[in-house]
């Protein structure tokens, strides 16, 4: 599950848009309008529920000139910075607007770890690429292919569709996105008939390869990687 951790001056519309955007992926979000209802213990439910869940295991903190002056998020940031340095929590930092010459002394890992910035809607493909990106390779630490070229060396069945559509992938030219994408695409659709996919990589490979029929990649290399990963990772439980 991932956490979004943001000033409340900031919610509408860039976090609120933001976390409609991740809906496109099918990811798992904790996100205080969505789980908090009127009457709810505002206090309790975004730290018991959120940023203490032990479920909750990636967090996207939004820096800005509101967040360092907050109430509740400050409490959520310091909560979620005890967990990462006990390596319970991966964080993603995101400055909006600008990023900050300066920063206060607890918010510099802020600037220590690799960061995006983002200023409006145009911003958000990049940043939840860059988050699933991160998340689909986690999920190789528990994958028998970390990678297609490990499927290529050492898949058992080399007589299967699978393997010889994943060596037809292999020949398409690096440069040509477009294919490579397809032909990921469609071995990922035959090769989930024989198991039980999760609905975070479904959403996924649905979204990026219909943003690639509509020709709208922002940044081919990280689609593919996804598309990499998530293949890895069936390929692992064929």
């Amino acid at each position: 599950m991932i956490f979004l951790c943001f000033s409340v001056k900031d919610r509408i519309p860039l976090i609120n848009d933001f976390f409609h955007f991740l809906s496109n992926f099918g990811l798992d979000v904790w996100y205080d309008r969505r789980n908090i209802y009127l009457g709810d213990n505002r206090r309790e439910k975004n730290i018991t529920y959120g940023a203490e869940n032990p479920n909750v295991n990636y967090a996207v903190v939004f820096y800005s000139e509101n967040f360092k002056n907050g109430n509740i998020c400050l409490e959520e940031y310091k909560i979620l910075l005890e967990r990462y340095y006990k390596n319970e929590i991966f964080l993603f930092p995101v400055f909006i607007s600008e990023v900050p010459p300066k920063l206060d002394k607890k918010f510099q890992i802020c600037k220590t770890l690799v960061y995006k910035h983002i200023n409006d809607q145009s911003d958000f493909n990049a940043l939840a690429l860059h988050i699933i990106a991160k998340i689909t390779f986690d999920d190789l630490n528990n994958s028998k292919f970390k990678s297609i070229h490990d499927i290529v060396l050492d898949y058992s069945d080399k007589t299967s569709i699978y393997y010889k559509l994943i060596i037809e992938y292999q020949n398409i030219k690096k440069t040509n996105y477009n294919m490579r994408i397809a032909s990921l695409f469609f071995l990922y659709l035959i090769a989930s008939q024989t198991r039980s996919i999760s609905f975070f990589y479904d959403k996924t490979m649905n979204y990026i390869y219909h943003q690639n029929c509509l020709d709208i990649l922002v940044d081919e290399k990280r689609e593919l990687q996804i598309m990499e990963n998530i293949i890895c990772y069936t390929f692992s439980v064929l």
